[in-house]
């Protein structure tokens, strides 16, 4: 994928998402990584990955996300949850 004026115009669509999502699975998926969540919204994109043993660990998984009162493609995510007994 290339990053274009096109492709931040109209921010980032579920097909992009995907595209990055397997890509970076590509590359650390085979050292036992897995997708943990996604959270997408204009211009803003987290995706957190978890090695798979530990993701059954997880707990009270929580995420919000800030935006800038009159620019919707500035902003914050937010990304809250308890592994074993750490809160993160």
């Amino acid at each position: 994928m290339q990053l274009n004026e096109r492709n931040v115009e109209i921010g980032v669509t579920q097909n992009v998402v995907q595209a990055w999502n397997e890509v970076v699975l590509g590359d650390i998926g085979p050292l036992g990584y897995v997708n943990l969540t996604i959270i997408d919204s204009a211009g803003c994109l987290a995706m957190v990955y978890i090695r798979d043993k530990l993701k059954g660990l997880v707990r009270n998984l929580e995420s919000d996300m800030i935006t800038l009162k009159g620019h919707n493609s500035k902003g914050a995510v937010v990304l809250r949850f308890n592994l074993m007994e750490s809160s993160f």
